[in-house]
């Protein structure tokens, strides 16, 4: 399992993440996963980097590989489905065979599937009850249901309305440095400023930085990574292949960019560029960790 570093503030610089997303439903087409692209969002959000990502059956054996081998290589790992009360929810089974535990009755969970169910529990829902010996439950009073934790891996149901109020619940538990998201629309294409994103990752390598072309022609610079990074990666000589500025300074100032698809001026993109750096505050990455629409960006302009 890898190791987050511990910052001067106790905060956590980083903390990796995988998910293991269990049903044989999800392989053949019958159900869109909704689960993962909610999980990235908000562990973004929060600052926790989801590396890996992996789709498989309902089959043991094959869980107890995934999440036991992620379990040694990740801070954290998620599992998503498979915890119902039919026979292919086989979870339990899974991740308890992943760390050579059996499975048991915990009478907390049965007293909660009572309480829930009322005189129509049958072994069904008693199914449900059984957990790796062991696990920790982490109650959550807003939830019908508690969490089950198995050394560094939360075992959450596959229905997105549960998944996603397990992950709301959970979400204090994973809180680290926040990633900070900047961008800068350039008038030149993706050919003439690849050599310049180049050397910007050759000096800089920790902030991912993506590069989408838009009309006009206008190309879209983003960089995303934890603030620490900013301070020189957004320095860097990257510039504007035609006119020669060095626009990647505005990472600094808040986004570059005009109003109905305008091209940013010469003179703009030089009161960006030499612009003192921390002239304007940065912010984590918007919402749940999505890029910010046209219309945040258009309040966030630098001033004439």
């Amino acid at each position: 399992m890898t190791s987050g570093m511990v910052g001067s503030a106790g905060v956590r610089d980083d903390l990796s993440a995988a998910l293991v997303v269990i049903g044989n439903e999800i392989l053949s087409g019958k159900v869109t996963d909704t689960n993962t692209p909610f999980l990235a969002r908000e562990l973004r959000c929060l600052g926790v980097s989801l590396e890996r990502v992996v789709v498989i059956p309902d089959d043991v054996e094959q869980i107890a590989a995934d999440v036991a081998a992620f379990s040694r290589r990740y801070d954290v790992v998620f599992t998503s489905g498979g915890v119902g009360p039919t026979h292919d929810d086989i979870t339990m089974d899974g991740v308890a065979a992943a760390f050579g535990r059996p499975l048991v009755e915990h009478g907390e969970l049965r007293r909660a599937i009572e309480s829930f169910v009322g005189n129509r529990v049958n072994a069904a829902h008693l199914k449900m009850a059984q957990i790796p010996e062991g696990a920790e439950l982490i109650v959550d009073d807003k939830l019908a249901f508690p969490t089950v934790l198995v050394e560094n891996v939360y075992i959450l149901p596959g229905i997105p309305e549960l998944f996603q109020a397990k992950v709301i619940s959970l979400r204090d538990r994973f809180r680290t440095r926040p990633y900070y998201l900047r961008q800068v629309l350039v008038r030149d294409n993706e050919t003439l400023i690849a050599e310049f994103l180049n050397a910007t990752l050759t000096a800089f390598p920790t902030p991912s930085i993506a590069c989408a072309s838009r009309s006009n022609p206008r190309t879209r610079l983003t960089w995303n990574g934890p603030w620490p990074t900013w301070s020189g990666a957004s320095r860097v000589g990257v510039c504007s292949a035609s006119s020669i500025e060095p626009l990647a300074a505005a990472a600094d100032t808040g986004t570059l960019r005009t109003k109905d698809g305008e091209q940013p001026s010469d003179q703009r993109a030089r009161r960006a560029a030499v612009r003192p750096a921390g002239t304007a505050s940065s912010r984590p990455t918007s919402g749940h960790g999505e890029e910010p629409s046209e219309e945040e960006n258009d309040g966030a302009q630098p001033s004439e």
